[in-house]
């Protein structure tokens, strides 16, 4: 019975789903029909005797002839498709067994399927081939947006003996195995945790698209998806491809690099050719696994709840230099937005000027007061990036209690470290702002996820627009346990310059087109079809609900079945609309109760407003405070008279006088004052 966990027609057109294995596991696994990698092929699995054998997609029993008629090289009769499944209990059959299983046309060892002639045993004939020199096998590879065909060879002519590989950039005439030298040699042969098995031996000498001028050497295409220079720079290298000039060059030769592949480390610019990583003489490689990495600026997502804070976690990973935000092509970088205060209380003796240097930027226009201990039960929610503060969090509260306008201002520890200015490689200079000065109450819509916000902001200086600090100082790599813990997801200003085709792709949790130049996104380093906006990847993998007393569990493409998809006349129990089970959503499996991402409170456009701020005007004696529109809708406003409706977002509201007003009365007064 096979049990098929990605089926992919080969012939249907770019894009294709790549398998979802890890990226430190596909290059080792192998077919074990065909005995080529399986590399980002959809595959099955066949299960025999107790014994799981991995098949390419096409190489499975649906898609192979039974039967093959007039072969050039045994033209007399028919060739029948023979298994020899009990004989090989893994996926990689010993090149030493001695079966007499033999190609006729590579003279190596066949995998579980070949093609026989029937005739063997009355004519002697014996003529087999394996499936490789029988058909003509594909597999999909990350390096190329096609499916490569295996050329053996016998496929090559005298006169084409070489090729240019397109990942490394060198021209290749020896068969496979005898150019391995330094990292992939050790790959190869001796690293028990990245241990490759090689296909038939000589067999293949490259992969080539029929449709592009693309080759690849095997030893290229089997290269480590991670490795570190251990002597020189001590984070991880990740394997990429790039269509387009890099206009980067090598770490290590200095020169440009002009081939397809390289390896990178993103956060800190640092670059190296594939063929100085393999064969340098001053600089010692090791692979890594993906999954054991410790990437510089990682984010490991989903968040646990939505009481979970990015903002800590997206600090601490930062090293102190702040990569991220290099400011133009020096080594310079930016001050913080203030200096850590290392006592836990203010004393008569602390002067306060002393905490702040002349080139720091004033949070707060108060002396605030440092935190370090127990939080109690009190929920205190950041001024800065308008996240829950969390224990053992340290924070900082004002120290000016008795201003009624400071008793709720609150902030991150790690929210005073932000850098004042940088440069972004997707929206250019952009500069800190503890407040949007030009808004009367500190409101703005984030360009980047739609979502209105009171906390502080990076004003984009080209575009004229604002940026959430949570959605500016996102990491340039996260992963998602949505997409497998090992592919590590990249951020659109980086790769976004080598992938033409990122602009057609869709997010996998909205379905929304990523081509907006202003809207940065996620794409999977490892697979071409996995694309997810910042927003969206911070969704928690849990949420309450006042619908439900059952946490709801965050319902992604993965984790749903196909029986599941089919569901129909499911609606969402706050807006009582259609249910689109593509898309992302909350619900309960117990209750069977569902909701849209979207219309669950704490994730919605209004999640990054600190709800509760207050501000004076002219038309009443006490302040109004900031409420959700909802809470106040079918009310008049005291001000215009008119009706305040939940489509309007946020209102103001005197609880103790009974007096409400629309937001834009509110503008329209304190601009006046």
């Amino acid at each position: 019975m096979n049990q098929i966990l990605s089926k992919v027609g080969h012939t249907i057109p770019f894009p294709e789903v790549e398998n979802l294995a890890d990226p430190d596991d596909a290059n080792s696994w192998t077919c074990a029909a065909c005995r080529l990698p399986i590399f980002s092929t959809p595959f099955v699995v066949h299960k025999s005797e107790g014994s799981n054998l991995l098949l390419h997609d096409q190489c499975s029993d649906e898609s192979l002839p039974p039967q093959l008629t007039g072969h050039p090289m045994h033209q007399r009769g028919t060739l029948i498709l023979r298994h020899r499944l009990e004989e090989h209990s893994s996926t990689t059959p010993d090149e030493e067994d001695e079966t007499g299983y033999y190609c006729k046309r590579c003279w190596s060892i066949c995998g579980s399927k070949f093609y026989e002639c029937p005739m063997g045993d009355v004519r002697d004939c014996g003529f087999r081939l394996d499936l490789p020199c029988a058909l003509s096998i594909t597999v999909l590879h990350r390096s190329h947006e096609h499916r490569l065909t295996a050329v053996n060879g016998h496929a090559w002519s005298k006169s084409s003996h070489s090729f240019v590989c397109s990942a490394c950039g060198e021209r290749h005439t020896t068969p496979p195995g005898k150019e391995i030298s330094g990292l992939l040699s050790e790959l190869i042969t001796g690293s028990d945790q990245l241990l490759v098995a090689r296909p038939f031996k000589d067999a293949v000498k490259a992969y080539a698209c029929t449709s592009c001028d693309f080759w690849i050497h095997p030893d290229c295409a089997l290269l480590p998806n991670a490795i570190v220079d251990i002597l020189c720079h001590g984070h991880p290298l990740l394997l990429g491809y790039s269509i387009n000039r890099l206009n980067r060059s090598c770490n290590i030769c200095k020169s440009e690099i002009t081939a397809f592949g390289f390896y990178a480390c993103v956060a800190c610019r640092y670059y190296v050719h594939i063929d100085c990583a393999v064969n340098s003489r001053h600089h010692r490689f090791e692979p890594l696994l993906v999954r054991e990495a410790e990437f510089p600026n990682l984010l490991r997502l989903p968040m646990e709840n939505e009481h979970a804070s990015a903002m800590p976690r997206i600090m601490k990973n930062k090293i102190p230099t702040y990569p991220l935000f290099r400011l133009g092509n020096t080594n310079r970088y930016d001050h913080p937005i203030s200096s850590r205060i290392s006592h836990s209380t203010l004393t008569p003796h602390t002067d306060i000027r002393e905490l702040f240097s002349p080139q720091t930027i004033r949070v707060h226009e108060h002396p605030l007061i440092y935190h370090d201990d127990a939080h109690n039960d009190i929920v205190r929610v950041c001024n800065a990036c308008t996240q829950i503060i969390l224990p053992p969090d340290p924070f900082y509260s004002c120290a000016n209690n008795n201003n009624n306008t400071c008793k709720d201002f609150f902030l991150h520890s790690c929210c005073s470290d932000f850098p004042r200015t940088f440069l972004s490689y997707h929206s250019g200079n952009c500069s800190f702002r503890p407040k949007v000065a030009t808004k009367p109450f500190n409101v703005f819509e984030c360009v980047v996820c739609k979502h209105k916000c009171n906390g502080s902001a990076y004003y984009i200086e080209e575009q004229q627009n604002y940026m959430d600090v949570v959605c500016a100082l996102m990491p340039h790599s996260i992963t998602h346990s949505a997409h497998g813990k090992a592919h590590i997801l990249q951020g659109r200003w980086e790769i976004g310059e080598f992938y033409e085709y990122l602009m057609s792709l869709t997010c996998k949790c909205c379905l929304e087109k990523i081509n907006d130049d202003t809207i940065t996104s996620y794409t999977c380093s490892n697979c071409r079809s996995f694309s997810i906006h910042p927003h969206c990847a911070l969704l928690p993998d849990t949420v309450s609900q006042k619908f439900d007393r059952h946490p709801l569990k965050l319902i992604t493409s993965s984790s749903r079945g196909e029986e599941e998809e089919e569901e129909k006349n499911r609606l969402c129990e706050i807006c009582e609309k259609d249910m689109d089970w593509r898309k992302w959503h909350y619900g309960c499996e117990e209750c069977e109760q569902y909701f849209h991402a979207n219309c669950i409170p704490c994730l919605d456009r209004l999640s990054k407003i600190k709800i509760g701020f207050e501000v004076w005007v002219g038309c009443h004696e006490c302040p109004v405070a900031c409420v959700r529109a909802v809470s106040v809708d079918g009310y008049l406003c005291g001000h215009c008279g008119k009706s305040i409706r939940e489509s309007d977002d946020i209102a103001f509201e005197c609880s103790k006088c009974y007096f409400r007003m629309h937001e834009g009365c509110v503008q329209e007064l304190m601009i006046k004052t």
